[in-house]
């Protein structure tokens, strides 16, 4: 088994400088269900706006460039979001929604901030966690 050092594993890389760390965002997403969950980690990992993320069809899902296609970017994803993507949208056309509702349709971004409120409460979290905090970023402290 190779060791991958802390400072170059991908994922440390990619989230080390996150408004809301990576242990916490793992922890975060546990109560969600297991859609909600994967829009969060489109947007923890990719840096999508919320509607982007929310308009995500099949076809825009790039599994041998492990990336999705927005509007004006490719952007690169970790393997595994790209393989729990995968499985989501298998039995779905190339231009339906990857998220929907029951009804079929798509999810609105009051229902994911609802979603956040209600983990932030049963988690007891001193600060709320919104969909916005998983896109932003905070500058490194300077020594």
């Amino acid at each position: 088994m190779d060791f991958v050092s802390f400072s170059t594993d991908p994922i440390h890389v990619l989230t080390k400088n996150k408004k809301v760390p990576h242990k916490q965002f793992l922890e975060f997403i546990e109560p969600l269900s297991e859609r909600d969950q994967l829009i969060a980690k489109v947007l923890y990992y990719g840096e999508p706006t919320l509607e982007e993320a929310l308009e995500i069809t099949q076809g825009k899902i790039l599994i041998k460039k492990s990336a999705i296609q927005f509007r004006k970017d490719t952007v690169p994803y970790p393997k595994h979001v790209i393989h729990e993507l995968k499985e989501v949208t298998k039995s779905k056309a190339a231009n339906e929604l990857v998220f929907t509702n029951h009804k079929g349709k798509q999810i609105e971004r009051s229902h994911l901030n609802n979603c956040f409120e209600r983990v932030t409460e049963k988690l007891e979290l001193e600060n709320r966690i919104t969909p916005k905090d998983l896109l932003e970023r905070v500058l490194p402290r300077v020594k």
